[in-house]
């Protein structure tokens, strides 16, 4: 649904850098058949009703919800430990998902990573339901042992563990130093096995699949950017990076106020929270800007910087593919029937979202379905090599919006895959307004979004006698803005699609200061593609040398432009 948002990751396996680095498929592949793998993600929302897929805590208490986020990627596992008391086997909602000391990310050497080769991967799909606390549990199940801990709250639905928020950094914030904004709550997890009971579950544990927020507040976050209100102006905000907020306690104290409408925050503002909505901390940088100055709403933010994740902070959702113990849970029922149902729902969660298994590469790529001039679909995404007619050369491309290659069969430089986003005037473009015969072209490969789209073109955005004109889609709103600081490797690529087309200025849509060309409408939707395709490679099960690959393609909802 477009009432949430959609990011794909495009990434190698392996050490990564300037070059992809070449995987085994099994453990005794001979090295000149090792090659690079792809272990893409893709996450985007549903408005259709979801269901957690824990085991009920008590009959008939299942959190439901109006929608979800859906996230499809590779999975992760721990490195196992036999001891059924250490965290291997007696997982924890707040587990970060890393052994310390043990390398465990998907290709990594050394060989007793769990994750080293290929074929012992699996593609997961987590689901995540988005409940509003209140709506639900509402009688006491007179479960013995918890008399007070039954009622929904922001950390617990039908019984069940749930994360604060979608947002990795609203849930590592320490609300203990916020008893306004977050009160204190007690949960029948906490009762029965202790703990804090103010720490909000992280989804990377693997165990964790409601989060207490809505699509309305996700939006809110992402596109109005919170922050804290400076100097009594109610339309000038201080943001918030998302990595800042693990301890800030006015997160939120720009969402109820009246700002004349649902504000635009800067684009690389909502990429942030965009990439911190991700289930697990996978990317190898966070972006962070400068919060310390008011800055108006609409406004771009004027220096944003990257922030390289330590390499024992990037993970993945954790999966198996079994349950790692269920004897330990099923040995306490007679003791403690509470703990003993915890801890199964726990063990079972861990297998819940394997999807396939043995995948051996994932790859999401998209298209805004423009053509070349041979009649092929031009398709963006991390870069890749296609041999297309098998003559064992390389000849076509995948690259990332809208990078223009002569390998790009037939497309023209001067509009170097780019698009365009119609828009209606609220009046045909006479003579004398300003407006030229040529048709918009990039001249810069890497604008900056601070400025002005017009600063980067020659020609005008229409041509008298119009009624439509055309906004252009910058590389930068697709893949990020620029930054300065840590430098991510060549290997990996994001991919933004968010709510409201930024930049565009109704009562100015093409810079000449004309009003007379003015758009009839207030905004345009950020444009999203029209298709998605999938391609995933499977081992054979009875032969670990045997590789199958199939592809499929995917329309995306709603789209307003083609």
């Amino acid at each position: 649904t477009r009432d949430g948002y959609l990011i794909m990751r495009h990434q190698y396996a392996g050490v990564g850098g300037d070059e992809p680095d070449p995987v085994p498929l099994f453990a005794d592949q001979p090295l000149n058949d090792w090659r690079p793998r792809r272990i893409d993600e893709i996450m985007f929302f549903t408005n259709t009703p979801s269901r957690s897929a824990r085991e009920a805590f008590a009959p008939g208490y299942v959190p439901e919800g109006a929608s979800a986020r859906v996230y499809y990627g590779m999975g992760q596992r721990p490195t196992g430990d036999e001891d059924p008391t250490q965290q291997y086997a007696q997982p924890d909602i707040i587990d970060r998902n890393r052994t310390p000391s043990q390398e465990e990310r998907l290709g990594y050497r050394p060989s007793t990573n769990p994750n080293r080769f290929a074929v012992d991967w699996t593609l997961i799909r987590h689901e995540t339901t988005l409940v509003i606390p209140g709506g639900g549990l509402r009688d006491d199940p007179r479960i013995p042992g918890v008399p007070t801990q039954w009622p929904d709250n922001r950390l617990q639905i039908a019984l069940q563990p749930a994360a604060e928020s979608i947002f990795r950094s609203v849930n590592r914030m320490d609300t203990s130093s916020c008893p306004l904004l977050f009160p204190s709550v007690d949960t029948v997890r906490s009762a029965v096995l202790g703990g804090d009971p103010d720490l909000s579950p992280l989804f990377e544990s693997g165990l964790v699949d409601v989060a207490t927020t809505s699509l309305e507040e996700i939006r809110a976050i992402v596109q109005a950017s919170p922050g804290v209100v400076r100097g009594g102006t109610p339309n000038t905000f201080s943001y918030v990076p998302p990595i800042d907020v693990r301890g800030d306690c006015l997160l939120y104290a720009g969402l109820g106020l009246d700002t004349g409408g649902v504000p635009i925050g800067p684009v690389g503002v909502q990429q942030a929270w965009m990439l911190d909505g991700m289930p697990a901390p996978s990317n190898e940088f966070e972006l962070t800007f400068s919060s310390s100055a008011a800055v108006p709403i609409g406004s771009e933010v004027g220096t944003y910087t990257r922030v390289q994740v330590a390499e024992d902070e990037i993970t993945r959702i954790r999966y198996e593919p079994e349950p790692p113990d269920v004897f330990t849970p099923l040995s306490v029922a007679s003791v403690d029937a509470n703990e003993s149902a915890i801890r199964l729902a726990d063990q079972y969660a861990l297998a819940s979202s394997g999807f396939i298994p043995r995948v051996t590469e994932f790859i999401v790529e998209w298209s805004f379905g423009k053509l070349d001039d041979d009649g092929r679909l031009i398709w963006h995404g991390g870069l890749r090599e296609i041999d297309i007619d098998n003559d064992g050369t390389d000849d076509e491309f995948v690259y990332p919006y809208p990078e223009y290659q002569a390998e790009v069969r037939g497309t023209r430089e001067e509009y170097a895959g780019a698009f365009f986003v119609p828009y209606e005037f609220a009046q045909r473009v006479e003579s004398g307004t300003g407006v030229g015969t040529n048709p918009l072209q990039f001249t810069d490969e890497d604008p900056g979004l601070d400025e002005f789209p017009r600063d980067f073109t020659t020609g005008n955005f229409a041509s008298v006698g119009d009624t439509y004109g055309s906004y252009p889609v910058y590389p930068q709103l697709i893949h990020g803005v620029d930054a300065t600081g840590y430098t991510p490797p060549d290997t990996s690529t994001v991919s933004y699609f968010g709510y409201t087309l930024p930049f565009f200025n109704p009562d100015n849509p093409d810079g000449n200061n004309a009003t007379a060309d003015a758009a009839a409408q207030d905004t345009l939707a950020w444009p999203w593609p029209e298709l998605v395709r999938v391609t995933v490679s499977l081992a054979d099960p009875g032969d670990d040398s045997i590789e199958r690959t199939f592809q499929y393609v995917f329309p995306t909802p709603g789209n307003p432009v083609r």
